[in-house]
């Protein structure tokens, strides 16, 4: 099974089975879609040495250029390249353990942003720290789970996690000492709005804490409004932060809604700020609200990806530039299992809010049927992990809407909160961010083969190697 189709001058397809990625030529673009869509050839006939007889049946322009494509065509099917074949790994996973933790340390917030799906940091609840009692039983709880494991991970959330600054200085070096007690290896990440920043907080999360997400909507105008004015206050807070951990290991995380779906500008604005990394998210909210993106907001939005992707080549050619929704890493691109396990949520990474309760992810906190367990019961808590079938099911294997599906093995299934949120079913997709990540894809292939076709310094390719 394949996907190809045309952007920004470029002839791309995918073999999906393979996730591998072509630039082929007018030629073995319109004779692919000759094979594919009218079903006159299968996979065995390009196979076979009857080529005299598929020149006889082709009606197509291109037959000076038969013999070139057929033997591409056989020498990538023959190395499960092209239209290879499915992967057969059953449907649940059984093995995975524990091995990231979000850890809402704060259910407050300094900013009241009108898009928050967290409902301004409480997440329908009361405003409140967690304990350090509760932070470390959730470090315990975290190494115990993932005893056969080198590697775990913490990330810091809210709310605001740095109104709980106290307690997030504490729980890092308890789990670093664990860490080391244990043999492992820890890594921390934290999202902040940066309100609360100041030179003692900037120096201890830059030696301290791995990658950091920096909350950041673009230009002034679309900030202030939807952020509560903090623009002024937090830029040059994390301007100072990322220089001083030389520009590495962090990213700007905005937010775009139908307020600005000119975004474009908004990742320019960015850029011109002087930060290299970042990614821009299409907010999530029920319809009914004037800020979400509806399906009347697609093609304004598609358009403008393409616009990005073609300013994103630009900049690329000259900075180290990485926007994270157009990031595809070809070269070393995750295993086949990793992609078809997805983020892991309810099975690999849980979220514990400050009470203590345990949730599949930080996005289900709040509602109530998704409450896993208590910290405070870990028996009960690591029995209810292992039978979380709803998240073990290897979905874009056991989804029928995501079987086929060209993009299953980039996207993996996609968003569990998300299809609750909008369908109440985990398995059912929700199809705006469907169309949107599908989008994506497609310009970051593109990029990736722009890119490419710029080092090898020609555009005339009949199917190429594979890229990833």
């Amino acid at each position: 099974m394949i996907h190809k189709y045309r952007l920004n001058g470029f002839n791309i397809v995918l073999d999906i089975n393979s996730s591998s990625i072509h630039v082929v030529s007018d030629a073995a673009y319109d004779f692919l879609d000759f094979l594919d869509a009218k079903g006159r050839l299968n996979r065995e006939y390009l196979l076979s040495n009857r080529v005299c007889e598929l020149k006889e049946v082709a009606d197509i322009s291109y037959v000076e250029e038969f013999e070139i494509i057929i033997k591409e065509i056989r020498k990538l099917i023959s190395e499960n390249k092209l239209f290879s074949g499915n992967i057969n790994v059953g449907g649940f996973d059984t093995t995975s353990k524990l091995k990231s933790m979000c850890l809402n340390i704060s259910h407050s917030c300094n900013l009241s942003c009108k898009y928050c799906f967290a409902q301004q940091g409480t997440f329908g609840g009361k405003n409140c720290l967690m304990s350090l009692d509760i932070a470390k039983k959730s470090v315990d709880f975290l190494f115990k789970s993932n005893s056969y494991g080198e590697n775990v991970e913490i990330d810091f959330f809210g709310g605001e996690p740095l109104m709980n600054f106290d307690v997030l200085k504490k729980v890092v070096f308890y789990a670093k000492n664990k860490a080391k007690m244990l043999n492992k290896k820890i890594k921390f990440t934290i999202t902040t709005n940066g309100v609360l920043l100041n030179n003692e907080i900037i120096e201890f999360i830059n030696k301290h804490i791995d990658n950091v997400v920096l909350s950041l909507d673009g230009r002034k105008k679309v900030h202030d409004f939807m952020r509560g004015s903090s623009f002024d206050l937090i830029v040059p807070k994390f301007k100072k932060l990322v220089d001083m951990r030389d520009g590495k290991n962090y990213y700007i995380r905005g937010t775009f809604t139908r307020k600005n779906l000119d975004f474009l500008r908004d990742i320019l604005e960015i850029y011109k700020l002087g930060f290299k990394r970042m990614s821009l998210e299409p907010v999530v909210l029920p319809s009914n609200i004037m800020y979400s993106i509806n399906e009347d907001d697609l093609e304004k939005i598609i358009k403008e990806y393409e616009s990005v992707s073609q300013k994103i080549i630009e900049i690329k050619e000259k900075d180290d530039f990485v926007f994270f929704h157009f990031e595809l890493n070809i070269d070393k691109s995750p295993c086949f299992l990793k992609r078809i396990k997805g983020c892991g949520c309810g099975v690999e990474y849980v979220a514990v809010t400050p009470s203590g309760d345990v949730y599949p992810c930080h996005q289900f906190v709040g509602i109530d049927k998704f409450k896993i367990e208590n910290i405070n019961n870990t028996q009960e808590l690591e029995k209810k992990i292992k039978k979380m079938y709803n998240f073990r099911r290897y979905r874009i294997l056991t989804v029928t809407e995501c079987i086929s599906c060209w993009a299953k093995y980039f996207c993996s299934g996609g968003c569990p909160a998300n299809n609750w949120n909008f369908n109440k079913d985990l398995d059912l997709s929700y199809k705006i961010s469907c169309k949107l990540i599908k989008k994506r894809l497609e310009c970051a292939m593109m990029i990736q083969a722009a890119l490419r076709m710029k080092k090898v310094k020609t555009r005339n390719f009949v199917l190429n190697k594979k890229f990833c």
